[in-house]
Parts: C-alpha cells; sequence; structure tokens
C-alpha cells in the first residue's frame, strides 16, 4: 500500500514538472517570437526562414533580369568578375543601375548611327564605386537572455540580414560628345586660322625688323646673308597674300604658312580634336613644313624670334626636319 502511494506522488510530481517545462516552453516561445517581432517589420516562421536564406531565389526578379541581361553574350557580355562585386554589395539596384547606363549610352551611339565601342563599355566599368555591405555582430548572450534559452538556430540568418546595411553602387552616367558635322568642322577650321592671324602679324613686325637689319650688310651671291635676305622677302609676300585672303574669308594661305603649328594651335583650341578629321585639303597643306636653305639661315631666323616653340622646319641642304625645342631670343 505504501508503495502505491509513493508510485502516485512521483506520477504527480512529474506531471507537475512536466507542466511546469510546457509553461516554461511556452513562455520561451512566445518571448522569442516577441524577440523576433521587435527586431523588424516581418512576419517570421521556418517558412519565410527557407524562402529568404534559399540563395538565387532570394534575388529580386528585376535584379535577376538585369544580371541576365549584363551577361548575354550578344548583347553587352559583362563577365561575373565584374557582376560578382556589385551583386555581393547587396544593392537592389546595383546591376540595374549598371544596365541602365549601358543602354543609355548604346542608345546615344545608335541615334548617329553607330555601335557602342567596347572601349566606351571599359570605361564605363572602369569608373563604378561599390560599397559593400555591412553587418552588425548579434549579441547572442542579450538574445538568450531576453528569451530565457538560446534562440532557435533557424531564425539566426533573419536577425542577421536585419543587422545588414546594404551597400551601394555608383556608375558615372555617360555621355557622348556629339561628332561635329561638316559646317562644324569648316568653323572650327576657320577658328584655328583666326587665331594665328596675330601671330603672322607679329612674325610680319620681326621680319620687317632683320630685313631692315640686313640692309646694310654685304651680301655676296651665295652667301648666308643673302639666302637669308631672299627668304625674308618671300616670306613677307606670303603673309601679305594670307592677309588678303583672310579678308575674302580664304584661310587656306595662313594654313600654308605654319602648316603642322596649324594643328597645334587647333589642339589647343579643343584637345580631344583629331587631325584625321580635317578636311582633306588641309591635311596635305598642313603635312608641308617651312623651308629653309641651310642650317646658318635657320640660326639666323631662330635668333631673330621667326620660329616658336614646337615649330618644325625643313632645312633643304641636308634633308633634315628641325624641331624647335626652346624659346629663340630675338636680336
Amino acid at each position: 500500500m505504501a508503495f502505491k502511494i509513493r508510485s502516485a506522488g512521483i506520477l504527480k510530481e512529474l506531471d507537475r514538472q512536466d507542466e511546469v517545462n510546457r509553461l516554461t516552453q511556452k513562455r520561451q516561445d512566445e518571448r522569442e517570437k516577441l524577440y523576433l517581432s521587435l527586431a523588424g517589420p516581418k512576419s517570421y516562421s521556418a517558412g519565410s526562414l527557407a524562402r529568404s536564406s534559399s540563395g538565387k531565389d532570394s534575388i529580386a526578379p528585376s535584379l535577376q533580369t538585369a544580371i541576365s541581361t549584363l551577361q548575354n553574350p550578344e548583347g553587352f557580355n559583362i563577365g561575373e568578375d565584374i557582376l560578382a562585386p556589385i551583386i555581393a554589395s547587396g544593392d537592389p539596384e546595383g546591376a540595374t543601375k549598371l544596365l541602365t547606363v549601358l543602354e543609355n549610352a548604346k542608345k546615344q551611339f545608335k541615334a548617329e548611327g553607330l555601335t557602342l565601342p567596347t572601349e566606351v563599355v571599359n570605361e564605363i566599368l572602369a569608373g563604378i564605386v561599390t560599397e559593400q555591405s555591412r553587418t552588425k555582430p548579434l549579441d547572442m548572450d542579450k538574445i538568450t537572455k531576453f528569451i530565457g534559452r538560446e534562440l532557435n538556430e533557424m531564425y539566426i540568418p533573419i536577425l542577421e540580414g536585419i543587422n545588414t546595411t546594404p551597400g551601394n553602387v555608383y556608375v558615372s552616367p555617360f555621355t557622348k560628345v556629339k561628332t561635329p558635322s561638316l559646317d562644324d568642322y569648316t568653323a572650327f577650321e576657320k577658328r584655328g586660322a583666326e587665331v594665328l592671324q596675330t601671330r603672322m602679324t607679329d612674325e610680319k613686325s620681326r621680319l620687317l625688323k632683320r630685313s631692315a637689319q640686313l640692309v646694310d650688310l654685304e651680301k655676296p651671291p651665295g652667301s648666308t646673308e643673302e639666302l637669308e635676305n631672299s627668304w625674308i622677302g618671300q616670306r613677307l609676300q606670303q603673309i601679305e597674300t594670307a592677309n588678303k585672303s583672310l579678308d575674302d574669308n580664304n584661310f587656306l594661305p595662313i594654313v600654308n604658312l605654319y602648316g603642322s603649328a596649324y594643328l597645334d594651335k587647333l589642339r589647343e583650341l579643343e584637345p580631344s580634336f583629331k587631325p584625321e578629321k580635317l578636311n582633306p585639303y588641309l591635311q596635305n597643306i598642313v603635312a608641308q613644313e617651312r623651308i629653309v636653305p641651310n642650317r646658318a639661315v635657320f640660326d639666323s631666323l631662330v635668333r631673330a624670334g621667326i620660329f616658336m616653340v614646337g615649330d618644325k622646319v625643313y632645312l633643304k641642304d641636308s634633308d633634315t626636319l628641325l624641331t624647335i625645342t626652346e624659346e629663340p631670343g630675338g636680336n
């Protein structure tokens, strides 16, 4: 009889302990649910956790479409090495931003009947700035204390996602420089010639000064003085012709006066200028450098300040092309 009483007491105590454990478990589950609801705006469950941590399926459809379009071999053919840090940044619009810039660039070239150059694509890719996401560590001791037990490990990825600040992807917009029309180039070419008019006026003054110095000097036939005096006379005549031609809206003679120096002036006016865009007749003219009889005449003209740094001069007697590398000093 005493044994039966003791057995009944043990069973009753076990039942009581089970009830305590059940209530404790219920309270801890409610505290866990409360913590998860306080941690973020989402409704959490094992099902939502599975969906949020399922890898590829967690990528938004719009982002997946942008990635596929970027990787298309018949399209932009962007490699995984470029896309990986963009995706890893956590920026939900990262790949879409890149796709938008590339498509806009493509439209700009298509509007002019051109295809998007590979170098432009590479330029856009090189300008991408990617800021990676940052995750704040979970305080598991604090969470355990709040709940009364350790957090169900299935919910840890969700909480880590909540504590993660997405990165950002910046893609510089691309604007194509408008291709100049033939009229644009003609106006630009004329502008370069007009700018040289100031130099032509200065050169004329220096030539007249040097000519005056040669007047009192003996000039035996074939001498340096005679050759120089003859060269100066011809040059002054060419300058006079160029001046009159400008008045008639004809800038070819002044281009002929300065050859490659005219190209240098165009580059000063527009650094992106490409010589091959010149009208064909100008290309032939600028290829003809100024010619002097020999080195002695050249040296004398340099001292007179007739040439400037960067000028190219052809020496007829030695078949040599010289380039002025230092600022000449005048007489």
